[in-house]
């Protein structure tokens, strides 16, 4: 499946704009796109850092929520995330929030091969200790709970139930 068309071409000119407006320490440093994803574009920003701009209007949501909640989800990760360093506002040369991020090392699990599937499985379950199924779990809870007042022309009622349900099984 493609990736949806960006609603604002994003690119090295306008990353560097948006540096020399909003945080002139790094407006000089030389800017390369690293990639386009789903819904941001990354620009590598000099050997340490990068940008994380929204490419649409739907996700650019994401961005704050990434704003608000890494710094505080990092401490008690299992890896490296892109912590925001620094949070672009929105201003006449990008209408959305963006931040600025040290560059982590490394490619994207998509452009790696599954060699060892079963290793590959205990990686993404290291990710997710008891604490963090737990903390998944009440999260799921809210959300039901969400869906249950929700219209019932929609899935949303049933789906609300039906994770009230698994949530309780488990943890009773």
């Amino acid at each position: 499946m493609a990736s949806p068309a960006a609603e604002i071409e994003i690119d090295e000119r306008l990353v560097t704009a948006l540096l020399a407006e909003q945080l002139p320490a790094l407006a000089g440093l030389p800017v390369v796109i690293a990639g386009n994803g789903w819904d941001n574009t990354i620009a590598r920003v000099a050997d340490e850092w990068m940008v994380r701009l929204p490419r649409r209007a739907a996700s650019a949501p994401l961005i704050e929520s990434e704003q608000r909640w890494l710094p505080l989800l990092a401490p008690s990760l299992p890896l490296d995330v892109p912590v925001p360093w620094f949070a672009g506002r929105p201003s006449d040369l990008f209408p959305w929030a963006w931040s600025v991020c040290r560059w982590l090392p490394g490619q994207s699990a998509a452009a790696t091969p599954l060699t060892d599937l079963a290793e590959t499985a205990q990686v993404l379950a290291s990710f997710i200790d008891d604490r963090s199924w737990r903390r998944a779990a009440g999260w799921a809870l809210n959300l039901s709970l969400a869906y249950l007042t929700s219209d019932d022309t929609t899935s949303m009622p049933a789906i609300g139930r039906a994770t009230l349900e698994a949530v309780l099984e488990e943890f009773g």
